[in-house]
């Protein structure tokens, strides 16, 4: 702020003049009927900034005597002498700004000498469209003064005072006419007074500017005051309309008794101005002249013109920029320029007013599940980069619908939901969100029809918000990290969407996981390069579409369907090793073959039983292609969870689900796959076809009794799941590379005598799906614990964070460890950790966990896996014999010995799978077991 007020070349408006930090605090009331209307002046955002111009205006008008020199100097290149500019986007408060300014100048009583009279701020856009600015000022000016001269009528001076003003006022009103007039009408005078009648409105029109001068000088000694101040807002927003006001500054506002405050986007000045002397190349000439030197020349000189103008008009140290609310705050941790408070509650009281931080960051918290932490901050920083007017709506409409409903809090949840109608935290911000960021939202392509929000669409809209960022790897996670404000704006919208979506619902959670996040994954793996093969857009474009609507993202479909067409989108792909080890599932045999190795071993599901069969026919799910592929997979598992998983304890839903789990569908390969004709022939619909079990209702009585006693769980936990798109996002990555490290280690670890699956080294069909659902169990623990915002506590220890690959080491260490911390808090897995407690107690899941053939039992690896197996057991509070986790003594009779024992009890058959490790995987070549350990593949536990 200028402290010299004898040289108004101090009073640079340039950001680096604010260094000063406000102790006053501002207090926003969130719930004042009309905000900003209702702010006091001393709670004014850019209260600094308002004074700091107010103090500049005051300097700009007491010049020294040695500062007016001769008559013409301010004609030669002082337009912009007295000309202010307020520099800010589309709501960032520049109309309350100017506001201000003119309520400050217009309360000040102090010394006349610096008194400054404020005409009504004018809004060029409110004006009629055809009359020039200059008749509007000269209105506005001629009614302040006409009022001063009636209230004075009996002053001495008052007749001579309101003779000048008239004689003034006519003498404007002759070069007025020429800026109404487009042309003289000389038929209205007789030939004797043409020529006298066009000199007199010629001179007229020459000295419009110094007659200009002297109506303003007459008007400050009628007023009594040393200035008069016209303040326009914006201007930039019509481009004729703003054209003229521009102009009528340069030309005709250049009086030392004048001050003129412009506001608007200094962008879309420069567009105006730029369209405007682009406009002085005739048609003709742009049309014609094609020559590139010539445009690049025409192009250059066009920008040089633009911005002199600009620098004439509004000179860079009278300039002044509106700051955000994170300039005017700080970041967090550091000291900002301003302390700016808000009222979260009603009635709360200025003392109780928290910080703005504070206030976003909880609505961020809260209505994106996220915890304290860095991840929070980042969304809170992109909005308070926001301006001014969007972010205070956003927080408006959110705490203002989140305190309505307090008052009934204490009912029934049944009662609060159904007849109060209260919104969940997530949907308040998602709505708030919604209607501040529309036109982003319109610009990506986004759905903005509320009646079609919903997963389905939700999904696909995650799938072009990542399209267009091009993250592929962590796009999905929604942070705003993209270039494109539109695209940083649609993430924390797409944000607030998932987590409406998806809290309380273990079901939406894993839906979410594989179409949400599971869609662009698969996309760049296995379709990517594709799209890049084809140079056509157009044809890029189409396989785009064909991927999307193949796997069904942005259609009613379960996540089941997902899961199997999935497979088939993998499957596709080339695989260097031929053998059907691919991400996340196994290529099996189950079809006899005329010419059998002797390795060949088909794979009969029948020789399951119970609900390891269930589990093992859930995960299964085949392809038509020009041969009948079939697929053991974990993405077919997790579909299965999340269908089930939505029908609650309904037996004829959970019937109906379960039934269509285990009906092993099967689907035709892509449409861009070389073998979709042959498969088009052989299979006429391009549909999946389910295979009927009209039996399974009597077979599987047992696994859906477990199954509804799971959902009696679910039930009682899942309202405490409140998933955030970066914990959903986080858990799907940490799954995906792991299930591709499975892949790459294990299809290197098949052999002829790898049926046991005793050794590290020894690798089979059991054993890779058992890795693959430890995978995604374990991304759920460690991502859950990290990023869940059911609590902020970290019961996670560092170092502990490497995958099971081949052994189950550091998923045991990390269970052990943590069930420590939980014991020493007083803490349950199922209260800081629901997905994770849903998902290990998940009956479907169990016979995977430890199959016969899959479980490395060397002396070692033995006591790993017995504290696994107890680890577990505990969680689940299963630990005897009738439930559907293995026993100890159940445990030892499979694994103890380097064979089963023989006498297995039939209860045991039916918990865990007995035959997947014997059959033979499609496609693998099983080397002679003597050769694979001349390779030297490693015969211990390897971890990643």
């Amino acid at each position: 702020m200028a402290k010299n007020q004898n040289h108004w070349i101090d009073t640079d408006m340039t950001d680096s003049t604010q260094t000063e930090t406000t102790e006053k605090k501002i207090i926003i009331d969130l719930f004042a009927p009309n905000l900003p209307g209702s702010t006091n002046e001393d709670d004014l955002i850019q209260k600094s900034l308002r004074d700091q111009l107010v103090e500049s205006i005051r300097n700009s008008v007491t010049l020294p005597n040695a500062d007016k020199s001769a008559e013409l100097t301010r004609f030669i290149d002082e337009s912009g002498r007295n000309v202010f500019f307020v520099d800010g986007t589309r709501g960032a408060g520049k109309t309350t700004f100017i506001n201000s300014v003119v309520k400050s100048l217009n309360s000040d009583k102090g010394d006349a000498s610096v008194s400054i009279k404020c005409l009504p701020t004018i809004d060029p856009t409110k004006l009629p469209r055809h009359e020039p600015i200059l008749v509007t000022v000269t209105a506005r000016l001629n009614k302040i003064v006409s009022d001063k001269l009636k209230e004075s009528w009996s002053s001495n001076n008052h007749k001579k005072q309101k003779e000048d003003w008239q004689s003034h006022l006519e003498q404007l009103k002759r070069g007025l006419h020429l800026l109404t007039d487009k042309e003289y009408k000389p038929e209205y005078f007789s030939d004797a007074l043409k020529l006298d009648a066009q000199l007199d409105y010629s001179i007229g029109g020459q000295d419009l500017s110094a007659i200009f001068d002297e109506l303003v000088k007459c008007a400050c000694e009628v007023l009594g005051c040393k200035a008069i101040l016209i303040s326009f807002d914006d201007i930039d927003t019509q481009f004729d309309t703003g054209w003229d006001v521009l102009e009528s500054i340069r030309r005709f506002f250049n009086s030392q008794k004048l001050v003129v405050v412009a506001t608007g986007d200094l962008r879309l000045y420069s567009q105006l101005i730029r369209g405007k002397q682009y406009e002085n190349y005739s048609k003709t000439l742009l049309d014609q002249e094609k020559e590139s030197a010539r445009l690049a020349e025409r192009g250059y000189m066009v920008e040089h013109l633009e911005q002199q103008y600009l620098l004439k008009l509004f000179p860079v140290q009278k300039r002044m920029q509106l700051k955000t609310m994170l300039q005017l705050v700080g970041e967090k941790g550091k000291a900002g320029k301003e302390n700016i408070r808000v009222k979260t509650e009603r009635g709360m009281q200025d003392v109780d007013a928290i910080e703005v931080w504070q206030a976003i960051g909880d609505a961020v918290r809260e209505g994106l599940n996220l915890r304290t932490g860095s991840d929070t901050d980042m969304y809170v920083n992109e909005l308070l980069k926001q301006p001014v007017r969007l972010l205070m709506q956003v927080l408006q409409d959110f705490y203002t619908k989140k305190n309505y409903a307090k008052p009934n809090r204490n009912e029934s949840e049944q009662r609060v939901n159904e007849e109060v109608g209260e919104q969940s935290i997530p949907n308040l911000l998602r709505n708030a969100l919604y209607g501040s960021m529309l036109s982003s939202i319109y610009r990506a392509g986004l759905n903005y029809e509320q009646h079609r929000f919903g997963m389905d669409s939700l999904c696909k809209d995650i799938f072009t918000y990542v399209k267009q960022d091009r993250d592929f790897n962590t796009g999905f996670y929604l942070r705003p990290q993209s270039e494109s404000e539109a695209l940083r704006n649609c993430s924390i919208y797409l944000a607030s969407q998932v987590s409406e979506n998806c809290q309380g619902s273990l079901s939406k959670f894993l839906q979410m996981l594989l179409v949400g996040c599971g869609s662009v994954s698969i996309f760049n793996q296995f379709v990517t390069g594709l799209v890049q093969a084809e140079n056509d857009n157009g044809k890029s474009e189409q396989l785009i579409s064909e991927y999307l609507a193949y796997m069904s993202v942005g259609r009613n479909e379960s996540a089941s369907h997902w899961a199997n067409r999935c497979c088939a989108v993998i499957a596709n792909t080339s695989n260097d090793a031929k053998a059907g080890v691919f991400l996340g599932m196994v290529q099996l045999n189950r079809q006899k073959r005329s010419n059998i190795p002797d390795y060949f071993n088909a794979f009969d599901i029948d020789a399951e039983k119970g609900l390891a069969k269930a589990a093992i026919a859930a995960s299964l799910s085949s392809v038509a292609s020009s041969n009948l592929m079939d697929f053991s997979s974990v993405f077919n598992l997790i579909g299965a969870i999340a269908d089930i998983s939505a029908c609650h304890r309904e037996k004829t839903a959970i019937a109906k689900a379960f039934n269509k789990a285990i009906a092993q569908p099967t689907c035709i390969v892509p449409p861009w796959s070389d073998t979709a004709a042959r498969a088009d022939m052989k299979k006429p619909d391009n549909e999946e076809v389910e295979e009927s079990h009209p039996e399974a209702d009597n077979n599987f009585s047992d696994a859906i009794d477990k199954i509804s006693t799971w959902l009696d769980k679910v039930e009682q936990v899942e309202a405490d799941i409140r998933p955030s798109s970066l914990l959903i996002g986080k858990v799907w990555t940490r799954l995906y590379f792991n299930l591709n490290n499975i892949a790459d280690e294990h299809k290197k670890r098949l052999s002829s005598d790898s049926n046991s699956g005793k050794k590290a080294s020894q690798s089979n069909a059991a054993k890779i799906m058992r890795f693959n659902v430890l995978a995604f169990l374990h991304a759920a623990l460690v991502e859950e614990s990290l990023y869940h915002s059911i609590s902020n506590k970290e019961y996670l220890g560092e170092g502990l964070r490497l995958n099971p690959v081949t052994s189950v080491d550091e998923f045991e260490k990390k269970i052990r460890e943590m069930n420590v911390e939980l014991d020493c808090a007083g803490k349950t897995w199922k209260e800081t950790h629901p997905l994770f407690f849903l998902l290990i107690s998940c009956p479907i899941l169990h016979p995977f966990i430890f199959p016969v053939g899959g479980v490395n039992s060397s002396q070692r690896s033995y006591v790993k896996e017995v504290s696994f197996r107890k680890l577990i057991s505990d969680i689940i509070n299963s630990d005897t014999p009738q439930y559907d986790v293995l026993s100890k003594s159940e445990f030892d009779d499979l694994f103890k010995n380097d064979t089963p024992n023989e006498n297995i009890k039939p209860e045991t058959s039916r918990k865990t799978i007995m035959s997947l490790n014997a059959a033979t995987i499609a496609g693998a070549k099983y080397p002679d077991p003597k050769s694979v350990k001349e390779s030297g593949t490693p015969s211990s536990d390897v971890e990643e």
